[in-house]
């Protein structure tokens, strides 16, 4: 069971940890652009990877090159 999702420089997340309660709700709060999207695309690539398995999970999402280019800047 996932208690504790990390993400490390993906979009504007450079660097945060949630802590996951099993059986507590998830609320996510902040201002627009913040990340909020993010971190739920974070939790959503996590899901399909432990599901689907990292080859298929990366290909619908646009393959391992878009998967790891996200968020950087040209």
């Amino acid at each position: 069971m996932l208690t504790r999702l990390v993400v490390r420089r993906l979009r504007l997340l450079t660097d945060v940890t949630v802590d996951l309660e099993p059986g507590r709700p998830l609320v996510i709060l902040g201002p627009s652009s913040s990340g909020k999207s993010t971190l739920l695309e974070a939790l959503d690539l996590f899901a399909a990877v432990s599901g689907e398995g990292v080859d298929r999970a990366a290909e619908r999402r646009g393959g391992y090159e878009h998967i790891q280019s996200l968020g950087q800047t040209e």
